[in-house]
C-alpha cells in the first residue's frame, strides 16, 4: 500500500504548544499516517524526503487561517511534484467556510468569556490579508459579543480603529489576544512588544492597564481539530495524482452550502 504521511506546513517556525496541537489533532484525524511539520521555507525539501521514502499518499495540510499568498505557494509546490505520488492532497486553511468562521468565533468567545464584566475589552489581532481574506474578520467581529474586537496588524481596524471603539465604550483595561495560529514573532513584536508600533504600546499610552494572552490559536483544542479536519474532509477528490481545496468534493462539481468560491483570500 505504500507510506503515507500527512505534511503540516506554515508561513514561519511554529513554537512548541501549537505545532504539538496541530501534530496531535492530525494523528488522531488521520490514523496510520505519518505526521511531519515543515515552515514554507522548507517545503521543498520535505517533499524531496517524502519522494526519497517512497511515500504513495501525501496529504498537505497548510497550518494557516486563511488562503493567501502562503496558501498558493503550498498549492504551487503540490503540482510541481504530483506525478511524484500516487495520491496528492492540499487541504483548507482554518477559516474556510460560514461554518468555520461560526466555529472559530464560539472558541473566541469562550476565550474573553471570563472577562465579561463591562470594563474589560477583549481585542483579537490577527495578520490581516487581502480585501477578500479581510472581510473574513469582519464576519468573525459581527459574531462577538461587544467587548470583543477584531483589529489587524496589516490594513484596518488597525490599533488607532479597534481604540476608538474602546473609548467609546467606556473600558478600564484592555485584554490582546493574538489571532494567529501560533504566537511566534508578530504576536512578541507586533501585539505584545515595547516597541513604539505595538499594539500594547498604544494602549498603554492611552492611559490603560494590557494584559497580553500570549497563546496563539493552535494552542486551542478546537482550532487544532478544525484544521486536522480539513485535510480529511476538504481535500477534495484526486485528479491526475493532485489535487486541492479548490476541488469540489461534492456530487456533480457542486459547491456545498457553505462552500466559498476558490480566489478567497
Amino acid at each position: 500500500m505504500g507510506k503515507k504521511q500527512v505534511l503540516l506546513i506554515s508561513a514561519g517556525l511554529v513554537p512548541g504548544a501549537a505545532a504539538e496541537a496541530a501534530a496531535d489533532a492530525a494523528a488522531s484525524a488521520f490514523p496510520g499516517y505519518e505526521i511531519a511539520q515543515t515552515p514554507l521555507h522548507s517545503v521543498a525539501q520535505a517533499l524531496e524526503r517524502a519522494i526519497e521514502r517512497q511515500v504513495t499518499t501525501l496529504i498537505l495540510q497548510p497550518v494557516l487561517l486563511l488562503r493567501g499568498e502562503t496558501y498558493r505557494r503550498i498549492a504551487d509546490a503540490a503540482a510541481g511534484c504530483a506525478g511524484q505520488f500516487s495520491v496528492l492532497r492540499v487541504g483548507a486553511p482554518l477559516l474556510d467556510t460560514e461554518e468555520d468562521i461560526r466555529t472559530v468565533a464560539g472558541l473566541l468567545a469562550d476565550i474573553a468569556r471570563p472577562y465579561d464584566g463591562g470594563e474589560t475589552a477583549v481585542c483579537f489581532v490577527g495578520h490581516g490579508s487581502t480585501p477578500q481574506g479581510n472581510a473574513v474578520y469582519e464576519q468573525l467581529q459581527g459574531m462577538l459579543a461587544g467587548y470583543c474586537f477584531v483589529g489587524l496588524l496589516r490594513g484596518r481596524p488597525g490599533p488607532e480603529d479597534i481604540m476608538a471603539k474602546v473609548r467609546a465604550g467606556s473600558y478600564r483595561r484592555v485584554v490582546l489576544h493574538p489571532l494567529l495560529w501560533a504566537a511566534g514573532g508578530h504576536a512578541v513584536r507586533d501585539i505584545a512588544g515595547e516597541g513604539e508600533t505595538a499594539w500594547k504600546t498604544a494602549f498603554a499610552r492611552a492611559g490603560y492597564p494590557v494584559e497580553c494572552i500570549m497563546r496563539g490559536l493552535g494552542e486551542y483544542g478546537p482550532a487544532a481539530s478544525l484544521l486536522a479536519a480539513h485535510g480529511r474532509v476538504f481535500a477534495g477528490t484526486v485528479r491526475a495524482g493532485c489535487s486541492t481545496s479548490t476541488d469540489s468534493p461534492f456530487p456533480e462539481g457542486k459547491n456545498g452550502p457553505d462552500r466559498p468560491p476558490p480566489d478567497r483570500a
